[in-house]
């Protein structure tokens, strides 16, 4: 924020955001017709002083230009990280685009980066794209399907984030025998499943939007959180482990699980109880 002295700190600091945040009257000291602007929106003289100070002091399209430059860079950031598949798809991967559509995004809302505030950046971008692009382009349903699931995981990592300090029970080593048939096992604290209808495991695994193709067959894309101090993990799920897991809910031992499983779909029961030791200790699962 440029300086303006002999004025009080707040209102000087309120000011400089009503400029930052309005584009018109942001135009207006551009021009030299911010008093006009600043009345028509019922600011006080004391604001309009300031506002006198700061259009004369040098530097002025350049503090907030500098200012938006770097806010657009900072969500850019955040987005490529949460929602690469979405950004590729929306621009084909065109940096220039990506950047353009973030910084209408921005200004749609006033320029109020959210700072830190990274996921809910992620799902207040995706509200934009749903209710502004889509509106403005016939978008295809991929970038729905890749959306809905890109913010399906922001939703886990903001689970995670609300979870106590003691919600964590991660048992890392792999439980004895006897232990693991009497367990019943249940979701961990952090952890989803989403049913995509079609199969970005590819993309997924490569963790680059340009590299593979999207397949026509529908997923289960399991989502899990370990523990506060390890990053998410993604695993698509075959039908038995999508039913392994639906019957996870610690009400059955891991025996019963097993039992019911191969009577079901045949599954050796070695290899269920395999696939839930391998769950819990990971993190799927707790018990």
């Amino acid at each position: 924020m440029p300086p303006a002295t002999g004025y009080d700190s707040r209102r000087v600091y309120d000011v400089w955001q009503r400029v930052l945040c309005d584009e018109a009257l942001y135009e207006s000291m551009l021009a030299g017709r911010h008093r006009e602007a600043a009345a028509s929106r019922g600011m006080s003289a004391e604001d309009m002083e300031v506002l006198d100070e700061l259009q004369r002091e040098p530097g002025l399209r350049w503090n907030v230009e500098n200012l938006r430059f770097r806010a657009t860079d900072h969500v850019l950031t955040t987005l490529r990280v949460h929602l690469p598949i979405t950004l590729h798809l929306l621009t084909r991967g065109d940096q220039d685009w990506q950047r353009d559509v973030v910084f209408e995004y921005l200004s749609c809302h006033r320029w109020d980066e959210l700072g830190r505030r990274m996921l809910a950046e992620c799902v207040r971008f995706g509200k934009h794209v749903r209710e502004r692009i889509a509106r403005r382009r016939a978008l295809p349903d991929l970038v729905e399907h890749a959306l809905a699931m890109e913010l399906g995981v922001v939703e886990v990592l903001r689970q995670a984030a609300a979870v106590p300090a003691d919600g964590w029970n991660r048992r890392r080593e792999p439980l004895p025998d006897a232990e693991l048939l009497q367990a019943r096992p249940r979701l961990g604290p952090a952890v989803r499943v989403l049913d995509v209808p079609v199969d970005f495991t590819e993309w997924l695994n490569s963790g680059d939007p340009t590299r593979g193709q999207p397949g026509l067959q529908p997923m289960a894309l399991l989502v899990t959180v370990p523990s506060p101090e390890e990053t998410y993990r993604t695993q698509r799920l075959s039908e038995g482990a999508r039913l392994v897991l639906d019957r996870c809910k610690g009400e059955q031992t891991s025996a019963e699980i097993a039992r019911a499983v191969h009577e079901e779909l045949e599954l050796e029961e070695d290899g269920v109880l395999a696939l839930l030791r391998k769950w819990i200790a990971a993190g799927t699962l707790t018990a």
